[in-house]
């Protein structure tokens, strides 16, 4: 969600108040527009996810000392990998809805729409068609490899999906730009 919120007006601001066509009458590529804006918002993303982690490890240590246990900055390093994968293919598809649409609000319901509900829905779903499928279904992957990843077990085939999926949010992204065009 907040990345949706924070990523939801990337385009649609600049659609809406007609920034836009003075950003795409320069000689740069909607590519490397896009590119620009999914980085700096995965960056803003990223910033936090580390503040946030860090900032608990560190307060665990200061005020809850036999709580923290054997937690340490290293031990909570999988778990920010694995939130900056997930947060790439986040990143990528609120790009691409605030490129397709020209209301902020609409584009970061779009996003969480994409992101989280729809996945969980198509997953449920698919528990509830098929009962024999509820032991070879399992966990929903999403949270599955969040918890893997957290553990420190990373499965490349997961990364390069969700590389895969932020490259074809990507590219939607663009063609949302240059349509507008």
């Amino acid at each position: 969600f907040f990345v949706a919120v924070l990523g939801m007006d990337v385009w649609a601001g600049e659609r809406r108040s007609g920034r836009l066509d003075v950003l795409l009458a320069t000689a740069v590529r909607e590519r490397d527009f896009v590119l620009g804006k999914f980085f700096g918002l995965w960056l803003v993303a990223a910033l936090a996810v580390l503040l946030s982690l860090l900032g608990t490890v560190a307060c665990l240590w200061l005020y809850a000392p036999t709580a923290a246990g054997g937690v340490s900055f290293l031990g909570v390093l999988p778990a920010v990998f694995g939130l900056l994968v997930q947060g790439t293919l986040w990143c990528a598809v609120v790009c691409a809805t605030s490129a397709v649409f020209t209301q902020a609000a609409t584009a970061a319901g779009a996003a969480v729409l994409l992101s989280f509900a729809l996945p969980r829905a198509v997953w449920s779903g698919l528990m509830s068609w098929s009962s024999a499928g509820r032991l070879s279904f399992g966990v929903l992957p999403l949270d599955a490899h969040a918890l893997d990843m957290a553990g420190g077990d990373v499965s490349v085939g997961a990364v390069v999906g969700y590389l895969a999926c932020a490259a074809a949010a990507l590219f939607v992204a663009g063609k949302g730009v240059a349509f507008a065009r």
